[in-house]
């Protein structure tokens, strides 16, 4: 029992850490009746319920359900490098790289990522 607890732990701030670059918007209620909700709306976007969508500028991807919640993730992770490393983005795409030359370089950690 006590190695269940203390792997619960080290395990649940891991946790919390890793899903942090995520986020669910709730529905605002609706009036009694038939129509609920139509689309969902994130940043001025207007998403039709059932699709997704990356905003490739903030790369954040969300899905509106069909309950009209909204869930959406960050695909960009943070990385710990190395010193003469550098991370480049291109297309909401991350990869390691030496400063040098461009070749690709082995980060120690990758977190936040999905």
């Amino acid at each position: 029992m006590q190695c269940l607890f203390v792997s619960l732990l080290l395990f649940v701030p891991l946790f919390g850490t890793c899903e942090g670059q995520c986020s669910l918007t709730l529905p605002s209620p609706f009036p009694p009746g038939p129509k609920g909700p139509t689309h969902c709306t994130q940043d001025g976007v207007e998403v039709a319920l059932g699709t997704s969508y990356t905003n490739k500028t903030t790369c954040i991807s969300c899905k509106c359900h069909k309950n009209g919640a909204l869930s959406c993730c960050n695909l960009l992770g943070t990385y710990f490098l190395p010193d003469d490393c550098v991370v480049v983005t291109e297309d909401c795409k991350q990869r390691a790289i030496y400063k040098s030359d461009g070749s690709p370089c082995q980060p120690t950690a990758i977190m936040g990522r999905k």
